[in-house]
């Protein structure tokens, strides 16, 4: 799937301007952007060389000869869609022609989040020169055959301000579920970094971004598991360090599952049996750094079907599905439409978003359905929308889910 999505297209539409301190006609000028220098061609009064121009009552406002007029708002500040009436005053010799302008002081506030796996693109609107970026890799699938074992945590990178040029286009791929002996596609915002999926068998930490990508300022790094079995990994964190090495997902282990940290998903569990297979890895969410997915103590459950193997979610995730051979509705516990308030999961699947599936037993029903990885997301932003990872990042009026 890909799909142009356009800022102007989506961000909400500006109101119309009004002027009530001049009876002459005003030219509206439309929004212009907070903490930037905006430039806009105006029309000059004629071509005349003896011309002075000056804007009065505002100094952060200037103009040339040339009609080139300048809004420098890199220190200003009005309310947010405030219609902010200038004046600019052109003289030549003792005649001044006076020209009505306002502009509407806008905050731009974008933050699109990115749900539906696949491949996107985002062209950099005019007014646009930083971004802030958020990558969730997908989890590893896991086996349904004894004893090829479980996927790994996806991993997890931000950082808060890119410089981005206005009219590039920033390629967003989301990477999907992973089905069962198979590794997704990687999460990926453009050149500024990859962010890594779990593997299948992943047996060692992954690091939080592709080598040679731009680096991320956080992040977390996915859980793996041990000996080719177990439960799956957890989703990274958002930790503090650009490796992700401090909010690392939980690792799985024969029999056990450890806790994430700084927000990451827990590892799955699972009875020690070559039998009955073992729990998802927990998922973590999109808003910024909270709970811990804690981890699951060696149990006593038996050699059976238990409800109890999963991997608790870290920051708002979604936690792992149990070792239960067959389906259940899960619930979600990040904003969606109302039609995916619940996820259909499988036995062993990983919880969203990055979760590892867990590995299965020779007593498993055959279905394909089962062990699978749970899915990426990607999240970008800019302006005034409050993000500041690793601990804010909820959403907004302004937030966009596609």
């Amino acid at each position: 799937m890909s799909q142009i999505l356009r800022a102007e297209t989506l961000i909400q539409g500006t109101p119309q301007a009004t002027f009530n301190a001049a009876a002459e006609p005003v030219t509206a000028l439309g929004r212009v952007t907070k903490g930037r220098v905006n430039k806009i061609q105006i029309d000059k009064p004629d071509q005349g060389t003896a011309f002075t121009v000056a804007v009065p009552n505002a100094s952060y406002i200037t103009c040339d000869m040339t009609g080139m007029l300048t809004i420098d708002l890199t220190s200003q500040s009005f309310p947010d869609q405030t219609v902010v009436p200038f004046t600019v005053e052109w003289s030549k010799g003792a005649v001044t022609t006076k020209v009505y302008y306002n502009f509407i002081f806008d905050f731009f506030k974008m933050d699109i989040v990115y749900f539906t796996p696949g491949t996107y693109s985002y062209i950099v609107p005019s007014y646009q020169t930083t971004m802030g970026f958020l990558a969730i890799g997908a989890g590893g699938g896991g086996a349904t055959a004894w004893s090829t074992g479980s996927g790994g945590g996806g991993c997890l990178a931000f950082n808060n301000s890119f410089a981005v040029t206005p009219g590039e286009t920033i390629e967003i791929v989301v990477p999907p579920y992973a089905p069962k002996l198979t590794s997704s596609v990687n999460a990926k915002i453009g050149d500024y970094f990859t962010c890594r999926s779990g593997t299948h068998l992943q047996s060692a930490f992954m690091t939080v971004k592709v080598s040679g990508s731009i680096n991320c300022t956080g992040g977390g790094q996915g859980g793996h598991v041990y000996g080719n079995r177990g439960g799956g990994g957890g989703a990274g964190g958002y930790g503090d360090l650009p490796d992700g090495s401090d909010g690392r997902g939980g690792e799985s282990n024969y029999g056990t599952g450890i806790a994430g940290l700084k927000g990451a998903g827990g590892g799955g569990n699972g009875y020690n049996s070559s039998t009955y297979g073992f729990g998802g890895g927990g998922g973590v969410g999109f808003q910024g750094r909270g709970s811990s997915g804690a981890g699951v103590g060696a149990n006593t459950y038996g050699n059976t079907f238990n409800a109890n193997y999963w991997g608790r979610p870290g920051s708002g995730g979604q936690r792992g599905q149990s070792n239960t051979n067959t389906s259940s509705q899960i619930a979600n516990t990040y904003p969606k439409t109302i039609a995916n308030a619940t996820r259909l999961m499988y036995h062993a699947d990983g919880g969203d978003f990055g979760g590892g599936a867990g590995g299965c037993g020779t007593s498993v029903s055959n279905n394909g359905n089962f062990s699978k990885g749970a899915q990426g997301l990607v999240r970008i932003f800019g302006g005034a929308t409050g993000i500041n990872y690793p601990l804010v990042g909820g959403v907004s009026s302004s937030t966009i889910l596609v």
